[in-house]
C-alpha cells in the first residue's frame, strides 16, 4: 500500500495488486467470486479513504485545514460534531461511521446512512462523573410510518490498540428499552368497563371514558408507538408512548412513560420509571 496526496490535500491510498495468474476455474466463476471479494475489499478500505495513516501510533488519523478535518464530505457525509470537543461522526455508507476523535479514526457500524436519514445527535458528557468525557450519540431512527424509533449509545475511550483506540460502547435500541418494558409495566383492557390500566413501579393508574373524553370502545393498550431519548448535562432519559387502541383500529397516546437511563461501561440499564397522562 502506498499513500499518494491529491491536489485537494486528501491523503488516498493506493494498492500494489498481485498479477494475475492462470486458473482452472470456470470463467464466469471466477469473475462473480473475483468481484464479490473486490467489493469486499472496496468497503473496507475506502472507509479510510479520507483519513491518512500514522506511522508512530500506527493509527489512521486526519489531516485538519482551518481546524477542520480534511475530510471528503461527498464520499463520507458529516453526520454530527462537537467541534468544541474535536469530535466528529463521518458516514459510510451504506452502513456504520468513522468517529473522529482529536484527530483518530476509529470505524462502527450500528448507524444505516440513506438519503433523508434523519442525522444523529450528539453530546459530549461526563456521564458517569469520573472527570472524563463520554460522547453520547441519539440515532434519530424513523419506522415506516415516521414514528420516532430512537437508539442511544455511549461510546468512552478504554486503551490504546495496536492499529485503533479501543472504546466501550454501551448502547440501547427501541427495540431493547419497549422489550424490557413489557416484561416490567402493565397494561391491561378490562373490557366489561372500558377501562385501560397502567401498572408502573407498583403504581396504578386507570384511563376510562369518562377521564379521556371519548365515545369509542376501547381494544387494548400498547406501548412503544413513539420512543425517544434525550441527553442533557450528565444524564439521559427515555420517553416512550403508551396509547389506546379503539375497536376502529386508531391510536390514541394517552401518556408518556419516563425513565432515567443509568449508565456503566458495559451498558445501560433503566431505573424510575413513571407514567405521566396527557391532560
Amino acid at each position: 500500500m502506498k499513500d499518494k496526496n491529491n491536489n485537494s490535500g486528501i491523503t488516498e491510498f493506493v494498492f500494489d495488486l498481485p498479477e494475475k495468474k492462470k486458473s482452472k476455474i470456470n470463467g464466469p466463476v471466477l469473475i462473480s467470486v473475483t468481484l464479490a471479494v473486490l467489493l469486499v475489499i472496496s468497503f473496507v478500505f475506502n472507509v479510510y479513504y479520507a483519513f491518512f495513516h500514522n506511522d508512530q501510533m500506527n493509527y489512521y488519523v486526519a489531516e485538519f485545514k482551518d481546524d477542520k478535518p480534511n475530510v471528503d464530505t461527498n464520499t463520507f457525509p458529516l453526520l454530527a460534531s462537537d467541534e468544541d470537543n474535536k469530535i466528529y461522526l463521518y458516514g459510510t455508507p451504506p452502513y456504520g461511521f468513522v468517529l473522529l476523535d482529536n484527530g483518530v479514526a476509529s470505524q462502527f457500524d450500528w448507524i444505516n446512512i440513506y438519503d433523508g436519514m434523519n442525522m444523529p445527535e450528539l453530546n459530549c458528557y461526563d456521564i458517569d462523573r469520573d472527570g472524563k468525557t463520554e460522547i453520547v450519540v441519539i440515532e434519530k431512527n424513523t419506522d415506516e410510518k415516521g414514528e420516532s424509533q430512537h437508539g442511544v449509545h455511549v461510546i468512552k475511550f478504554k486503551a490504546h490498540g495496536e492499529d485503533k483506540p479501543i472504546y466501550y460502547d454501551a448502547g440501547m435500541t427501541a427495540m431493547d428499552l419497549v422489550s424490557e418494558f413489557k416484561e416490567t409495566i402493565g397494561v391491561t383492557h378490562d373490557s366489561e368497563i372500558n377501562k385501560i390500566t397502567i401498572s408502573v413501579d407498583g403504581k396504578s393508574y386507570d384511563i376510562d371514558h369518562k377521564n379521556n373524553n371519548s365515545e369509542r370502545n376501547y381494544l387494548a393498550g400498547a406501548i412503544g408507538r413513539v420512543v425517544e431519548f434525550k441527553a442533557e448535562g450528565s444524564k439521559i432519559s427515555a420517553f416512550v408512548s403508551v396509547d389506546v387502541v379503539y375497536d376502529n383500529g386508531e391510536y390514541e397516546q394517552i401518556g408518556t412513560i419516563e425513565t432515567q437511563i443509568s449508565y456503566n461501561p458495559e451498558k445501560l440499564d433503566i431505573n424510575n420509571a413513571v407514567f405521566v397522562k396527557i391532560q
